[in-house]
C-alpha cells in the first residue's frame, strides 16, 4: 500500500484509498489530487489515472447526470492536460454515459460510466465516475478513474481502478 497517498488523502480529504507503491501523485491540492500509474505491456503504453475532487455540498442537484459530466469537464479541462499545446481532457458527448446509483462501502453513491477524449489532439479511453455526499464534512466527493490503453485490452485495468475506489474508509 502507498502510505503516502494515504495519509495525504485522510488529511487533505476526509478519506483514504488503498493505493498500490506504483502509483505516483502528478497533483495534490487542498481540492484536487491526480494519481497515475505509468507501466508497458509488450512495448504499449497503460496509464491508470484516479482524479478525486472536493467541493461544499449544494444539494442534491449535484448528482443529476449533466451536472456531473459538467463538473468532470471542468475539472479535467483545468488539470489534466493532454501532451500537444491547447489540448485537454473531457468527456466524449458523442455516446451515451451509464449511470445508476450504488452502495459504496455501505455509502449512497452514483456511478456514471463512459468515454473520454482529447480535444485539440489523439487520445481516449474509458472512465468510471463516483460522486458521494460526506455528510460530516458537508462536502461532495468525485472520484474519477481513466484509463488510457491504446489498442489493447482494458477491462482488467478498470477493474483495477475500481478496486481502489471500493477501498474508501471515510474518517
Amino acid at each position: 500500500e502507498n502510505i503516502e497517498i494515504a495519509k495525504k488523502l485522510k488529511t487533505t480529504f476526509k478519506f483514504s484509498l488503498a493505493f498500490s507503491k506504483e502509483y505516483l501523485i502528478s497533483i495534490f491540492e487542498d481540492d484536487f489530487a491526480w494519481f497515475r500509474k505509468d507501466f508497458k505491456v509488450n512495448k504499449e503504453q497503460k496509464t491508470l489515472n484516479i482524479m478525486v475532487y472536493k467541493t461544499p455540498f449544494l444539494g442534491n442537484g449535484m448528482f443529476n447526470e449533466e451536472k456531473i459530466i459538467e463538473l468532470r469537464n471542468k475539472i479535467s479541462k483545468a488539470n489534466i492536460p493532454g501532451p500537444t499545446r491547447g489540448s485537454y481532457m473531457g468527456s466524449e458527448g458523442r455516446f451515451p454515459y451509464y449511470r445508476k446509483t450504488i452502495s459504496l462501502n455501505g455509502k449512497p453513491a452514483v456511478e456514471t460510466r463512459g468515454l473520454w477524449r482529447l480535444y485539440n489532439d489523439f487520445m481516449g479511453g474509458p472512465f468510471v465516475n463516483y460522486c458521494f455526499l460526506d455528510e460530516k464534512n458537508n462536502q461532495f466527493v468525485m472520484i474519477d478513474c481513466f484509463l488510457y490503453a491504446p489498442n489493447q485490452t482494458k477491462r482488467d485495468e478498470l477493474m483495477q481502478l475500481e478496486s481502489i475506489v471500493y477501498s474508501l474508509k471515510l474518517d
